[in-house]
């Protein structure tokens, strides 16, 4: 007959049960764990993206704006036809976002084909576009050095900033706040905003009822805002 000692015990059912239990709740603990900081992760990655987009729109606006000036008044033209180098900016919606237009004459040109040369004066168009998601706009910056062809609107430049719910500008008069500008109108005097308001909104896909809304306000330098010598 077999002996079996009296100290040489296994496991029983109850215990194996409990232990693998314990191990699936364990295991699940580790993975709601990991899901979360893999979350976190793809969040901050995200975020980083836009805090980036966004330096870099608000510093190129920024010397843009900081660089623009108005060419010689001629004549005192005025009216709605397109005069090239006016600082015009428009209060504008697209879709169901703000998508404010502006353009000006600018001594900042970026040169992006690597041919070098001196800095020289451009009209800078900064024009937001629906995206084709048809969530989202991006801010298209176009760079037209004087005495080149000038595209049509809504067409040519490069995206300078996507996931965009908004581009605002105000523009500042002393106290007066305006919503557009427009230095061919004679209420402008032929002369360009104290300052300009930039705020740029980005679409937080965390929360998108509460975008990334960065800020800044720009000072047209005094000599340029009205300076009839220099021109293009």
């Amino acid at each position: 007959m077999l002996h079996v000692p009296e100290n040489e015990k296994g496991f029983t059912l109850i215990e194996i049960l409990v232990s693998a239990s314990l191990f699936a709740v364990l295991l699940s603990l580790l993975f709601g764990s990991y899901r979360a900081s893999l979350g976190i992760m793809e969040k901050v990655g995200a975020d980083t993206e836009i805090y980036d987009m966004a330096r870099v729109a608000i510093d190129r606006i920024s010397e843009d704006l900081e660089s623009s000036f108005l060419p010689a008044v001629d004549g005192g033209k005025t009216g709605s036809g397109r005069v090239f180098g006016a600082f015009e900016g428009r209060d504008r919606t697209l879709g169901e976002y703000g998508g404010d237009f502006l353009r000006f004459l600018s001594r900042a040109r970026v040169v992006l084909d690597g041919s070098g040369g001196l800095p020289v004066e451009s009209e800078i168009i900064y024009d937001p576009r629906e995206q084709d998601d048809g969530e989202t706009l991006a801010l298209f910056r176009v760079d037209t050095p004087f005495g080149t062809e000038v595209p049509d609107e809504g067409s040519g430049g490069y995206i300078l900033c996507e996931k965009l719910t908004g581009v605002n500008f105000t523009y500042h008069r002393g106290d007066e706040e305006l919503d557009g500008w427009d230095s061919t109108d004679v209420r402008m005097s032929g002369r360009m905003p104290h300052r300009v308001t930039v705020k740029l909104f980005f679409k937080d896909p965390a929360a998108p009822e509460t975008p990334f809304i960065f800020t800044t306000d720009v000072v047209i330098p005094e000599v340029n805002r009205h300076n009839g010598e220099s021109t293009p």
